[in-house]
């Protein structure tokens, strides 16, 4: 019987059956955004999602109903790096509107997903995840939805991150036309030595129109969606211990945006390979 390595090219990686791989879809919706502003679904947040130097995490809902009993998410399952840099996750059982504090410590999360649900078959309310000690928000589970949204990930120890590009949609959000930007950016952590205090690079760019969205019909704008690949198809290539995201920034007003990108993360030999519990 043939095998869909045989198909060779994206479906090969996308299969999951290349040792050590394995392959990312994030993508985020932005409804507001002005100045370099990370795309995520927490709208209007600072250019990166922060933490202390190896910090608890809490997750809570604002709906009774998203608890271990409950109609709503029961459970969540998040993952990222250690202080070290190094990759793990935990699970974690819901208590409604009381936070529940992780095992782990991080220095960033990367996901952020529910694994276990009531007859709602998502989440009830809005979870929020946040640092233990700052309350920083570090994502959102919207209700209805599965997942945390934020275009930004960590590359932990002994692992490369291979990106061939990104995408992006704009739509009018405001009575003002504008050039919104969308960047990818990395940043490599390695090389300062200390967390949240990054210098990120642009390594590539969007530059897309939104028109006035008192204008019919407002949504069919060339605002996209638009896609940038690397020149030849060769992939960027993001070593361990760097921060990849895509940050919007727009020429005089504010925008919205969705957008997303897909990378492959490939471990070394003989160490833990990042997992997604999608």
């Amino acid at each position: 019987m043939a095998s869909i390595l045989d198909a060779g090219g994206g479906l090969t990686i996308a299969s999951g059956d290349i040792p050590n791989l394995q392959v990312f879809h994030l993508k985020a919706d932005n409804s507001l955004f002005g100045t370099n502003e990370l795309i995520s679904n927490l709208n209007a947040t600072p250019t990166q999602i922060a933490l202390a130097a190896g910090d608890n995490v809490d997750i809570v809902s604002d709906d009774t109903d998203d608890s271990s009993a409950g109609t709503g998410a029961q459970s969540v399952w998040i993952s990222g790096c250690a202080a070290d840099y190094s990759y793990q996750s935990e699970t974690l059982s819901l208590n409604g509107t009381t936070p529940v504090v992780s095992a782990n410590k991080y220095i960033h999360i990367n996901e952020c997903y529910v694994t276990a649900v009531g007859t709602q078959l998502a989440c009830d309310g809005q979870l929020t995840l946040a640092d233990v000690t700052n309350s920083n928000s570090l994502g959102i589970i919207e209700a209805d939805d599965t997942q945390i949204r934020n275009c930004q990930w960590m590359v932990p120890l002994g692992h490369t991150a291979y990106i061939y590009g990104f995408w992006a949609s704009v739509t009018p959000e405001g009575t003002t036309s504008d050039y919104p930007i969308i960047k990818l950016q990395v940043s490599k952590t390695n090389f300062t030595g200390t967390i949240n205090s990054e210098v990120y690079s642009t390594e590539g760019q969007l530059v897309m129109a939104e028109i006035d969205s008192n204008l019919t019909p407002a949504n069919t704008t060339n605002g996209g969606p638009h896609t940038f690949e690397f020149p030849g198809g060769i992939p960027l290539v993001v070593p361990e211990k760097s921060i990849v995201r895509i940050v919007g920034t727009t020429l005089s007003s504010s925008a919205a945006c969705i957008a997303g990108f897909t990378m492959a993360v490939m471990g070394q030999p003989n160490t833990r390979t990042v997992q997604t519990n999608s």
